[in-house]
């Protein structure tokens, strides 16, 4: 299996993260970890997809880390990424917007799910 984790400094990225690691199989599963800068630096970005590199090679994780940088669309970015990397399930964290900003803006997760071709798990 094939797990594409957003990650993104946030505590819910952190939940997904370990939701992927515990769903996982030592020596089969695989675990893409993806960030999407956006509004961070690229060294913040970096800093972000190390602490997890480090996560993954204490536990033992076969894994490979990706970052999209520029100032693309987050969604579409995670989208076109599990596609490319054929994930067979990709995991994110949500964020608890209000009902009225999620409205508003819409929602990372909800996009995915609504939006992915392969199955979406969402840690809360």
């Amino acid at each position: 299996m094939r797990y594409m984790v957003c990650v993104d400094g946030s505590k819910h990225a952190h939940k997904a993260f370990e939701l992927a690691y515990s769903l996982h199989h030592l020596g089969d599963d695989f675990i893409y970890l993806l960030t999407v800068a956006g509004e961070k630096s690229k060294e913040e970005s970096i800093k972000i997809i190390l602490d997890y590199e480090r996560e993954c090679k204490d536990r033992g994780v076969k894994y490979e880390a990706i970052l999209v940088e520029g100032k693309a669309d987050a969604r579409d970015a995670i989208l076109h990424m599990s596609q490319k990397y054929h994930a067979d399930m990709l995991v994110v964290g949500t964020r608890g917007l209000s009902s009225i900003r999620k409205m508003v803006i819409g929602s990372v997760s909800s996009y995915c799910v609504a939006n992915s071709t392969c199955d979406v798990l969402v840690a809360k």
